[in-house]
């Protein structure tokens, strides 16, 4: 079950050879841990130093199987979290027809030429 299964998996990558010089030993190894109960985790080390990174989305994986040895994804059938695919964005709609401001000064000289129109009308 989940609870006899690792939570980690160790992969040493590089030169595994140890090299002395003097007083010193080196090794120029990395290793990689990734955890297999929250998907995107990885801590990468050599020698003093080390990095951890993680990328997801904050849940934890719904079982605990090893990844695939030669890909190193999880294998087909688990059931890690995905999150839906989001919508379409919505379309803008169309914008609104602008009209121009009324200017009362506009509208009485309009009014006063109506006016004028209409005496030569009726003479």
């Amino acid at each position: 079950g989940a609870e006899t299964s690792p939570a980690w998996s160790i992969k040493v990558h590089g030169d595994q050879g140890v090299y002395t010089g003097g007083d010193d030993r080196k090794s120029y190894c990395a290793v990689a841990v990734r955890s297999l109960i929250w998907p995107g985790a990885v801590s990468v080390a050599q020698g003093s130093r080390f990095a951890n990174l993680y990328v997801g989305y904050g849940v934890k994986c719904g079982t605990l199987v090893p990844p695939d040895k030669e890909s190193g994804l999880q294998l087909r059938g688990t059931s890690c979290f995905l999150p839906l695919v989001p919508e379409d964005v919505m379309d803008e709609p169309p914008d609104f027809s602008e009209q121009g401001e009324p200017n009362p000064q506009e509208d009485d000289a309009g009014s006063e030429n109506e006016d004028f129109d209409n005496e030569d009308a009726d003479a």
